[in-house]
């Protein structure tokens, strides 16, 4: 994950930071934390808890105030909402600079779609060879600008930090990480089995294919993405008492990668949290749906 091409500047002025989904808010959260930049911010759903955290912030504008306020604009790319999709058309419309940061590999163009019609920022922000390189294929040249991914940087100083204690057993430890499918199927593409499968069904899968690698020893930890709620796969989990899985009780992901031998998950941000923390990942896909598009060759398939 080296630097591709030039590094841009991060625009002078007071910037609105515009976001929701989890994903784009540890990577502007850590943006912000880690440079120094006069800001207001705009937030909802995950982001909201994400910041607090890390940056102790407290006032929460509304989009079209805090549109007002600032000199430019600077959103995530969610797709469990259209926050950010409203602030880009919003601030446009009004003349201001608006720029978007990519925090993920997948489903790029989509991002910027609601109902048929495309609202594209004036620059798009990456922060890894991987990510420009799908980038390209996507949208102009021309708009696509490296910055240095800070959420990375954060990865790497947390897990550093972070002291677990020697095992006491020779048992393997799986960390499972869940993403949110079905919902992300039926809002962009109008159907609820668009992969081939849901976050469910992809639970239920890895837990069979678990049982029928036989390992001697092993510890399932299941740890639920940022949107979901404690308990929705709680049932699945009950059909399973052959099986040593908990949930995560930890306060961080970086602190489960930490604990984990494994990493098991299908897309989620967590994976490549993974690798930065040198644990061995996999993807885990049900028979039939449609493979990872992650582009990172040290994930194998489970």
């Amino acid at each position: 994950m080296e630097k591709s091409g030039q590094t841009t500047v991060i625009p002078k002025g007071k910037a609105l930071v515009v976001s929701h989904d989890a994903g784009g808010a540890e990577i502007l959260s850590s943006l912000l934390k880690l440079n120094d930049m006069p800001y207001l911010l705009c937030l909802a759903g995950p982001a909201v808890n994400i910041f607090q955290r890390k940056l102790c912030n407290k006032n929460n504008y509304s989009l079209d105030k805090g549109i007002n306020q600032a000199d430019w604009i600077l959103t995530g790319t969610s797709w469990a909402s259209d926050l950010e999709y409203r602030a880009i058309g919003l601030a446009k419309s009004k003349g201001k600079n608006v720029v978007s940061f990519l925090d993920h590999w997948v489903n790029y163009k989509e991002r910027f779609i609601r109902n048929n019609i495309l609202h594209l920022p004036d620059e798009i922000w990456v922060g890894d060879e991987y990510a420009s390189v799908i980038a390209q294929k996507d949208f102009p040249s021309k708009i696509i600008k490296f910055v240095t991914n800070f959420y990375f940087e954060d990865i790497k100083s947390k897990i550093e930090k972070i002291e677990i204690g020697k095992k006491k057993d020779d048992s393997v430890r799986i960390l499972y990480v869940t993403d949110v499918i079905q919902d992300f199927s039926i809002n962009y593409y109008g159907h609820p089995n668009y992969f081939g499968y849901n976050e469910y069904e992809a639970m239920d899968n890895f837990l069979i294919t678990v049982t029928k690698k036989k390992l001697k020893k092993y510890k399932i930890r299941i740890r639920l993405h940022p949107s979901e709620v404690n308990g929705k796969y709680r049932q699945i989990i009950n059909s399973h008492p052959e099986l040593p899985l908990k949930e995560s009780k930890a306060s961080s992901l970086f602190k489960d990668c930490v604990w984990a031998d494994w990493i098991v998950g299908q897309q989620s941000m967590a994976l490549i949290v993974g690798l930065m923390a040198g644990k061995k990942v996999f993807s885990c896909i049900p028979p039939g749906g449609k493979k990872s598009q992650l582009p990172f060759n040290n994930i194998k398939e489970f």
